[in-house]
């Protein structure tokens, strides 16, 4: 409830008395109203996030176990398990019917445990395709939108000229989407791209009846569609990376680094590279067969791939789409849980340094605990 004493008017706030005081709102009868004391933002929000500062954990274990990433335990485990359904049991299984570039990726998984060094750069070779989707090679806006542009136009005049306009618009689109999204970054580029797009496909609406021509392509809203769903395959690696999923376990703040690393690295490692191995053998045949690859049903042969140099004539179609290629998009899901793969094996790594305790390796950052506010 407001106080009046003199003319003045109080407000006695109960977030004040919790807050020490913030300041009062005053009335000086002219029909201003101002603040006695007032409040230091920078100081209040200084204090409310204030934070407790988890030091990293760099002295490393003592013995074999500070000796060896967690992840050449998993390579001797999976060597020990390979000769085992290999000699011992008759199994369809993976493990029992491996190539040999199956036992060298294993073997050469063990050896870089043994070397922290190694183990850590390539880690961060992989961060960096992950960093590739949102910076591309790092060409600032103005000369990438330029190069891009001009890249599209001439695009959409070669194209006119040599087949049709609908052909030729599209054909800019992709060509300038192809070049900016490698300059620039392709999930920054493909958001604006499907924004263009769609924009496109709203004008064209109104534009079509004064020019007598029907521009509202087909083939444009089925690329829409395309780009759309490009933006979630080749971002997915770099949402892994930055940690944006979801988690509903309200207590995973409160856990220390060595208790998520330890849960995260479980997880990864029985649950989710299994699946992402067992998505990419289902995928592989999905993509050369999308791309064109031409199948051996009599069985004497694996199959083949077509010949001469007009490999995009053999890419599946979408009819109701002016033959627009779709095996691209289609050979990029394989592509994108190769990155997403790729990813989470960093993940592993990463959170391999901090079980031995050498958080100083695999870029782990220092965790803030937030203070409570009740």
């Amino acid at each position: 409830m407001p106080l009046v004493t003199n003319g003045e008017v109080r407000e006695q706030d109960s977030v004040d008395n919790r807050c020490g005081h913030l300041g009062f709102a005053t009335h000086d009868g002219t029909g201003n109203v101002g603040l006695t004391n007032p409040v230091d933002v920078e100081e209040v929000l200084e204090h409310i996030t204030h934070a407790e500062r988890r030091e990293l954990v760099t002295e490393g274990l003592d013995g074999i176990r500070g000796r060896v990433h967690p992840l050449g335990w998993v390579a001797l485990g999976l060597f020990v398990l390979g000769l085992f359904f290999t000699f011992a049991t008759d199994t369809d299984l993976l493990l029992g019917n491996m190539a040999w570039w199956h036992w060298l990726l294993i073997v050469g998984l063990g050896a870089a445990s043994l070397n922290f060094t190694v183990l850590d750069r390539v880690r961060a070779g992989i961060e960096k395709l992950s960093d590739f989707a949102i910076d591309g090679v790092g060409v600032d806006v103005v000369r990438g939108s330029t190069a891009s542009l001009v890249v599209g136009l001439l695009a959409m005049v070669i194209f006119s000229f040599t087949h049709d306009i609908e052909v030729g618009i599209t054909s800019g689109f992709g060509f300038a989407l192809l070049v900016g999204s490698i300059l620039m970054g392709p999930v920054w580029v493909l958001t604006w791209g499907v924004f263009m797009l769609a924009l496109y496909s709203s004008l064209t609406r109104y534009i079509a009846r004064f020019v007598e021509r029907d521009l509202i392509i087909a083939e444009i809203s089925a690329m829409s569609w395309q780009v759309f769903a490009l933006i979630a395959l080749l971002g997915v690696g770099y949402g892994v990376r930055e940690a944006i999923n979801p988690r509903i376990d309200f207590w995973w703040a409160e856990f220390s680094n060595r208790r998520k690393a330890l849960l995260d690295f479980v997880l990864h490692v029985t649950l989710f590279l299994p699946f992402l191995i067992a998505a990419l053998r289902i995928l592989q045949p999905y993509a050369k067969i999308s791309l064109g690859f031409k199948r051996d049903f009599s069985g004497e042969t694996d199959g083949s791939w077509p010949s001469g140099w007009r490999v995009w004539e053999t890419w599946e179609q979408q009819g109701d789409a002016g033959q627009l290629p779709t095996g691209p998009i289609q050979a990029m899901i394989f592509v994108a849980f190769v990155l997403f793969f790729l990813q989470v094996l960093a993940d592993a790594i990463k959170h391999g340094f901090t079980l031995i305790h050498r958080e100083d390796l695999g870029q782990v950052p220092e965790h803030d605990a937030p203070m409570r506010v009740e």
